[in-house]
């Protein structure tokens, strides 16, 4: 069996590495190496080249928290059970047979004990290089057709290559910096396959209150952030152009689903001055406390400093640029008097602080991208295409995308394993 794999990111690589050496997930393969032969395309001068930058170069490769909840598109339960085959265990498990011990924080982020993601990268190049993988850079694949049993793709240099078996495993359009388009979406697109809307993912949200937003910037605090059907807890970063931090990471691929597709579930729902769908995010910046609970510690610090006024009460628990912020909002002043009808104001302010989302901040520098081939037209226990047998599809090509957090890589490492794991069985 030859197999051929487009693309030389973290899942065409482990597909790679999994197909030549089964052993690694499958003590009981029956398959011997040369078996399988495996050739991967890579159309940039290197593979590997995003994930050493993944991670802010440490490489957030897995999370304690991986389940189909953290994944977005418009099948993301499909997710379910190739991640019930791949958890979080089987993929320590097998990074550590790699020689890629881990650290995981508290927050579930995983990443290699070195924090470096080059190790990772070394690591799994050292593995298909060991494996016989073989790997050619520099060859962008123009055209994929399907020719009775097999398939023939054509290199821009005009080379055409057979395959019994192709996996696309392109990632997206956006990323870092990218601005290409991904040939993985074309090749499939000919083939038959239907594409969903793309958009950035895991990116900072553009909002309409930039007066406010820019007031604050530089400033990060932790914030309750409510947005379409998600509520979590996380870091929040003002700037210029509205929102960053983690937390806005981790809702950005929901919200801008919702607003591109136009389902917008809020509390409000709107038209900007250039006539797009947006959508409401609420931050609570006091989510330690009940509101009663922050009434009851003004009464008593108000008792101690009885000629405080509001700020100075406040500006204890929040940044003093903060404070200003919501003091002007709520019709108040640095010197307003510490009422209980004043703090009550500020604290209903901060506890529910709207803000409109009017899309991505830029639409070329998203981590992800979210859309791409329609999962309605794939198999999720085998990856293989279900209108044209013989094409797997892997990783980020497909309409399935997971929120910050290493939840993407490892939706790479649990689809090339499933599809290798397909690919065994037929070649059995």
């Amino acid at each position: 069996m030859r197999v051929v794999i487009v693309g030389g990111g973290a899942a065409g690589v482990c597909a790679a590495g999994f197909l030549r050496r089964p052993d690694l997930y499958s003590a009981a393969s029956q398959i011997a190496s040369s078996d399988i032969e495996v050739v991967l395309l890579e159309k940039g001068d290197a593979i590997l080249r995003k994930l050493r930058a993944t991670g802010n170069g440490r490489c957030n490769f897995t999370n304690v928290h991986v389940s189909a909840a953290h994944y977005t598109g418009n099948s993301a339960d499909k997710t379910a059970s190739t991640l019930s085959r791949f958890a979080f265990r089987e993929a320590v498990d097998f990074f550590s047979l790699l020689g890629i011990p881990h650290t995981t924080l508290e927050s579930g982020m995983t990443y290699p004990a070195t924090l470096r993601a080059d190790t990772v990268a070394d690591r799994l190049m050292e593995w298909i290089n060991d494996a016989g993988v073989s790997v050619r850079t520099g060859c962008s694949v123009e055209t994929l057709t399907r020719q009775e049993k097999c398939f023939v793709l054509t290199l821009a240099s005009g080379e055409k290559i057979m395959a019994d078996v192709v996996l696309l495993a392109t990632g997206g359009s956006y990323g870092i910096g990218k601005k290409e388009w991904s040939n993985g979406y074309t090749l499939a697109k000919n083939l038959g396959h239907r594409l969903t809307r793309l958009h950035p993912g895991i990116v900072p949200l553009a909002v309409q209150e930039t007066a406010r937003t820019a007031a604050l910037s530089g400033i990060k605090l932790k914030a309750q952030i409510t947005a379409q059907t998600t509520c979590i807890t996380d870091d929040v970063l003002f700037s210029t152009y509205g929102l960053s931090g983690t937390g806005i990471l981790r809702v950005s691929n929901r919200v801008l689903d919702a607003l591109n597709d136009g389902h917008v579930t809020s509390s409000r729902r709107e038209k900007s001055n250039n006539d797009r769908n947006t959508a409401e995010l609420l931050l609570n910046l006091l989510p330690d406390r009940r509101e009663e609970e922050w009434l009851a510690y003004l009464h008593g610090l108000a008792a101690r400093f009885p000629t405080w006024p509001a700020k100075a009460l406040f500006s204890g628990i929040l940044p003093t640029k903060v404070v200003d912020q919501l003091l002007l909002e709520c019709g108040m002043n640095e010197k307003s008097e510490a009422s209980e009808e004043n703090w009550t104001r500020v604290l209903h302010r901060a506890s529910a602080w709207p803000f409109t989302i009017i899309g991505a901040h830029k639409n070329d520098h998203g981590q992800v991208t979210c859309g791409g081939v329609d999962t309605a037209q794939w198999n999720s226990r085998t990856m293989e295409s279900l209108c044209c047998p013989g094409l797997y599809l892997i990783g980020e090509v497909l309409d399935i995308q997971g929120e910050c957090g290493g939840y993407n890589l490892h939706w790479a490492w649990a689809s090339a394993r499933a599809a290798a794991e397909a690919l065994e069985k037929s070649a059995r």
